[in-house]
């Protein structure tokens, strides 16, 4: 697990929402299909990220309450882009894991509701307590730690899953150490399916 002392695990955003009206913040996703996050070009001109040709078109569309806080790319056998957003209702935050996929159930948040943002580790942790009915729960290790025991190349496995976030500026960088930490523990000598306990999920 990366060390937290680089990372203000309690780092809390004031607000998703726009105090005045309950409008959603900039996301980093917004309705232009083609936004990149922060960085993105960098980290994609050097092979971090992978850019998907669809855009943000195949997700569905946010509701007036509802803003995406954090977003997944997985690059598997289909380009899967996944969207975790927090939704105000009445004085109650509720969180929703969603993709392209019309299955209202094919993610199903175990961290459901709060009565205010999420710190960092919090949402870290919704993130990969998330169950999906693809059969593993965490919605990036699990879908690493599944490719991996299906055999797949660990050097192009450790770049198929990317992080990102406006609203928690630490978030891609966090990830990218956890993935490395995750990819190295394996080929440094466990066997498949071993040594899961010493990952944070």
């Amino acid at each position: 697990m990366p060390d937290p002392k680089k990372y203000d695990m309690d780092f809390r955003p004031a607000t998703y929402f726009d105090s005045a009206d309950q409008a959603p913040q900039n996301t980093g996703s917004g309705e232009d299909t083609g936004r990149s996050m922060p960085g993105d070009e960098d980290r994609a001109a050097s092979g971090a990220i992978h850019r998907n040709p669809y855009g943000d078109s195949c997700l569905p569309d946010l509701d007036e309450a509802e803003v995406e806080i954090a977003r997944v790319v997985l690059e598997s056998a289909t380009f899967e882009i996944i969207s975790v957003r927090a939704r105000l209702q009445g004085a109650e935050i509720h969180y929703s894991v969603v993709d392209e996929h019309e299955d209202p159930h094919h993610y199903s948040c175990e961290l459901k509701i709060s009565d205010q943002p999420l710190t960092m580790g919090e949402l870290i942790e919704l993130i990969e307590t998330t169950d999906s009915n693809l059969g593993h729960s965490g919605v990036v290790f699990g879908f690493l730690n599944l490719e991996y025991k299906l055999g797949e190349n660990m050097g192009r496995l450790r770049r198929r899953a990317t992080v990102s976030s406006s609203l928690y500026p630490g978030l891609c960088t966090w990830y990218e150490d956890a993935i490395e930490e995750w990819y190295l523990a394996r080929v440094g000598g466990s066997s498949r399916g071993e040594g899961m306990e010493r990952l944070p999920w």
